[in-house]
Parts: C-alpha cells; structure tokens; sequence
C-alpha cells in the first residue's frame, strides 16, 4: 500500500503555490490553507463565507471548528500565509454570492434545493416576508439582526429543527425498517448545524468543490512540479505538520504538541503520520552495507 506523504521540501511547496496562483486563486487558497491550518480536507471544503469574514467584509483571524471526523473543537489562528491569500482571494476572486467558501462550478443539485425549500418552509411562519428576502441571508445571526428576533429563540428553533425532531423522526424509521427517500431526506438535512445555515438558506448558489477534484488537482500540480512521491489531498495536513516539526525539530517538545494538535494516539503514531520513521529505516539500510 502507498501512504500518501507530506510534501517535504520546500522549493516544492513554493513551485505547487506559485503553480496554483497563476491557474486559479480559488485554488490557491484552497491550498495554501491546507498547508497552514492542519484542517483536514473534509473540514476545509465546509468552511464558509461567513468563517473567515463577519458581516461587515472585516477579514477574522482565527476560527473554532468542531472537527467532522472526531467530533473534536479545534482552534487555530490565521498565520500571515492564510490571510494573505484570503484578502487577495476575496477581493479578486471569490464574488461573495456563495456561501461556500470554495465554492465549485456546479450548481446546487435538487436534493439540496429541496432541503433548502424546507428551511424556508419552517422559517416562514416566524419570519415575515422571508422568501422574497432570502438571497440577502448569510447567516442566522443575520436573520437575527436583521428581523429583530431574539438571537437565542431563533437558534433554539432550529436546534429543535435539527436535532429534536429530525431524531426522533429518524428513529421511528429504524424502528420501522422503512427505506423511504424521506428517511434519506431528514438524515441530508440533519447533518447540518445551526452554523452552516447561511449555505442552506440560499436558494441558489454553487455547491462547495468535491473531494474528488480537490485530489485531481493535488495529483496533477505535483506532476507538474515533478514531485515524485505519493502525494494527494490529504498531503496538505501532513505537509503542515512536517513544516511544524522540522521548523522546532531541537524543541523536545514538538511530537507532544503535534500529537495533540493532530488528535493521535502516540508520539510513534504521530512519527510514522510525518513519514519520519520509514525515513529513518532507510537511512539505517543504507548506511550499513555489508
């Protein structure tokens, strides 16, 4: 099996960025926030707009995310990398519309319009004249604000949206062994949270770049770059990761910070992640020859 591995050397992450400036800013800043964040790449294509920017344009410095896989809160600050790709991003690129912070080309496909459909649905009996509105939406602090609504009761509303009712709902249909599009439908909406509205409010817009071409676009920026190892999406946060380590490799402390900033088990985990040990190994068979 071919682990995928960090991208080590730094002429190589230098020729990647350069490589994705000059083909799409959008792209760019997908990576060089890959590469500075330690985020996974489930975590970075659900960053929204409203992530990385309040209401009034003013770019944020840090961002408190509850990781996908783990279900852990992780934090981190915006180094001077990130920020400076998201201010040229934002102001050359990203036309503010979508909700999505990496937004893909294709429009939302009808599932999600029909998830969209029901939020509006719910929304309109407590929100006057909602629907004709809903396009200025981009977040439910927005709505809040903006329709002078009680912060607290309107988030509650769609906690019980989300989590109480969709729960049980979900629950009878186990009981019932039902394999119906609805039960599909109430576990689509359920894995939204109350954070991610505004990219559910919008009845149109874009859906957020797939996994998928994410990997393409890794795997052919470093054919061009003529990285020879194994290299894919996952290959940002390792390359983060290594960064760190070899910028405070003489700190004996930095396997402890990276194995808690990484949610690993082991320092040998966090080794074998960074691809340090299998370089070792190799140096070991190549320095004893008999």
């Amino acid at each position: 099996m071919n682990f995928v591995q960090p991208i080590k050397d730094k002429k190589d992450i230098a020729m990647m960025k350069e490589y994705f400036h000059k083909q799409n800013l959008r792209n760019y800043t997908l990576f060089t926030f890959g590469i500075n964040s330690l985020l996974r790449v489930s975590d970075l294509l659900n960053l929204q707009l409203s992530d990385v920017i309040f209401l009034n344009g003013k770019l944020k410095d840090k961002k408190i995310i509850r990781e996908q896989k783990t279900n852990k809160v992780k934090e981190f600050p915006f180094n001077v990398s990130i920020i400076s790709a998201l201010n040229e991003y934002m102001s050359n690129y990203h036309n503010h519309k979508d909700s999505c912070l990496f937004p893909s080309q294709k429009w939302l496909n009808q599932e999600d319009l029909l998830n969209r459909r029901s939020i509006v649905d719910f929304l309109d009996p407590h929100i006057k004249d909602l629907v004709p509105q809903i396009k200025q939406y981009k977040s439910i602090e927005e709505i809040a604000v903006t329709q002078k609504i009680d912060l607290k009761i309107l988030t509650q509303k769609f906690t019980e949206l989300f989590f109480t009712k969709l729960d049980k709902e979900v629950e009878k249909e186990k009981n019932e062994n039902k394999k119906k599009s609805k039960h599909r439908k109430v576990l689509k909406i359920k894995s939204y949270t109350p954070q991610q509205i505004q990219f559910l409010l919008k009845v149109e817009g874009h859906d957020p770049i797939g996994r998928g071409r994410v990997h393409d676009l890794i795997k052919k920026a470093g054919n061009i770059v003529g990285i020879k190892e194994n290299i894919s999406t996952h290959s940002m946060r390792k390359t983060a990761a290594y960064n760190i380590y070899i910028n405070n490799e003489d700190d004996p402390k930095v396997i402890d910070y990276l194995q808690f900033m990484l949610n690993h088990g082991s320092r040998a985990m966090v080794l074998r992640y960074l691809g340090i040990t299998q370089d070792i190994i190799n140096n070991i068979y190549l320095d004893n020859p008999l």
